[in-house]
């Protein structure tokens, strides 16, 4: 066997080194680092995880002096990374397959600009442990290293403290829109006491999430890749403090909700009908106790177009005359200005969102009639000739009440077509009925629903009851206010229905004998007109809400 040696001149002087010691230190050299030798390419890691690693080949580092963690010289070391859980984090390299003095610092910033957050040195024995409190979704390096010189294997564990999720309390759902589809988890989360929507969802933690109605059909659901546990879900209008139930599901039967781990339908879908601009909430939970990851999506039907007799006269829909008045729906929800808007009972409309009727006349005299309960302000106008020919009349009695807005028409040349318009006061929009009568003047009013203005009395079997106007109206700031003097200790259900007749909000409150004031908080109704359905007993009182943009 033959010896190498290799030369090396040193201060003038001739060295001989052992054929080992060069291939060891050609070893070295030649050694592949670690993939995580820079910070930039830090491996993420998770809580409840343990990574196993070394530094036997890693460079030298020079991270900020962090604690205990000195590093001014450079120590050879390994990155992590890993994101905020909004809770305490612990990483720890005690025990496991450690073999060396370690150190672990912890900086937030980026690789290029590291700000220490905590740092450890000799937490058990020569090894480390660290505990920091995190931001949720903040990264956070890591960096594994050792005393001076010191290198070797180690294992580092994480282990992060429970913690609610953000969109834990409704108050801070996370907002969504169609074709959106979002990762969450409920781990952490608390039970809401909100009772049953479609299936009971009051017995594992839950997190919330809002979208804003289009108009059309939502579908909302977990039947996505990222759903591993059992789900429910629930979608309700109204406010966080005063939820109306819109619909929930606990596994529905589509083929792609199935749940690998089960082989059967775990997951959830809801699809509900939306009424523009109103925002619902989603609340997503589990079965029994359960609790996991899910993926959320939103998908969004589009909207219906408008009826035929929007914008243009010529679309007008034909009424016949009765001796009796048979209502035809309509609505002004998504109409446009046709013709400029005109004078009606001394008032002129800033905008007049419209739409047409017409009818031939049968006799010299009619009766137009709009109304039925309407839930907003009907203006009617009848013209007769062209779209804006002469104006026979208009009335506008500004409708509070559900009461009708009544339009009579004189002279009339039998055989001709005369033209109605209809819109609302100042620009309000929403569901309506009209027909054409021979004489009659009223409509039906809907069914259990009393008419009474401001100080008017309405009888309960018990005694009278009076119930106020809504004030202040239109509203300032949040709460809008109700007196109720009531005969007898009872209870209050006021519903906010918006203009297409759809319930979006319910509040019920105690009342007592006599005066009572109701403070309803409507801070999540977004801007509009409502009718406020003042319910006590077997009488429903209507009253009109206008809720100004802010």
């Amino acid at each position: 066997m033959k010896t190498f040696h290799i030369l090396s001149n040193l201060g003038g002087k001739t060295l001989f080194l052992p054929a080992l010691m060069v291939m060891l230190a050609l070893t070295t050299s030649l050694a592949q680092a670690p993939a995580n030798d820079l910070c930039s390419g830090a491996i993420t890691i998770a809580c409840g995880q343990t990574v196993t690693g070394s530094t036997l080949n890693a460079g030298r580092d020079q991270a900020p002096v962090c604690n205990t963690v000195a590093s001014t010289l450079g120590s050879y070391g390994v990155w992590y990374s890993i994101v905020g859980t909004g809770g305490s984090i612990t990483l720890s390299t005690c025990g496991g397959t450690t073999n060396y003095d370690t150190q672990i610092g912890v900086y937030s910033g980026s690789c290029a600009a590291l700000t220490c957050v905590a740092g450890n040195n000799n937490a058990c024995g020569r090894q480390s442990t660290v505990t920091f409190n995190s931001t949720f979704g903040t990264t956070y390096y890591i960096w594994v290293t050792g005393v001076i010189d010191a290198r070797g294997t180690f294992s580092l564990s994480v282990t992060c403290a429970l913690v609610a999720p953000p969109n834990d309390a409704c108050a801070n759902a996370q907002a969504i829109t169609c074709g959106q589809t979002v990762s969450g988890s409920t781990v952490g989360a608390t039970v809401d006491a909100v009772g049953t929507c479609g299936t009971t969802l009051n017995t594992a933690g839950g997190v919330w999430y809002s979208i804003v109605g289009n108009g059309a059909d939502i579908t909302v659901s977990t039947c996505n890749p990222g759903t591993n546990y059992d789900t429910k879900m629930g979608v309700f209008s109204g406010s966080c403090g005063a939820f109306v139930c819109v619909g929930g599901n606990d596994d529905t039967t589509a083929p792609e909700c199935v749940l690998p781990a089960t082989g059967f339908n775990r997951k959830s879908r809801v699809t509900f009908n939306s009424v523009a601009g109103t925002t619902y909430y989603i609340l997503v939970t589990g079965f029994s106790t359960l609790t996991g990851s899910f993926e959320l999506s939103a998908t969004c039907a589009a909207p219906p177009p408008p009826p035929a007799n929007f914008n243009d006269c010529a679309g007008a829909i034909t009424l016949t005359p009765g001796a009796t008045c048979v209502p035809t729906a309509g609505t002004t929800v998504g109409a446009t200005q046709s013709i400029a808007p005109a004078t009606c009972s001394g008032f002129t409309s800033n905008s007049a969102l419209d739409v047409w009727y017409k009818f031939t006349a049968t006799q010299a005299n009619h009766v137009v009639i709009a109304g039925g309960g309407t839930m907003f302000d009907v203006v009617l106008q009848a013209f007769s000739g062209a779209c804006n020919g002469t104006s026979l009349g208009c009335v506008d009695g500004q409708i509070l009440s559900g009461a009708n807005e009544v339009l009579s028409l004189s002279g009339l040349t039998p055989g001709q077509v005369y033209l109605i318009r209809i819109y609302g006061w100042f620009g309000s929009t929403g569901a309506f009925t009209v027909c054409v009568t021979n004489g009659a003047t009223s409509l039906t009013a809907p069914a259990n629903t009393t008419t009474a203005l401001a100080g008017e009395v309405v009888s309960l079997p018990d005694g009278d009851l009076t119930v106020g106007q809504v004030f202040p109206n239109p509203m300032v700031g949040s709460t809008a206010n109700i007196r109720v003097d009531s005969p007898k200790e009872t209870e209050a259900i006021v519903r906010f229905m918006d203009q297409m007749g759809r319930e979006v909000m319910m509040i019920e409150s105690d009342l007592n004998v006599g005066d009572n004031l109701l403070q309803l908080n409507i801070s999540r109704l977004p801007a509009g007109t409502y009718f406020v359905m003042v319910q006590v007993e077997g009488k429903v009182i209507p009253r009109r809400l206008v809720v100004p943009r802010s």
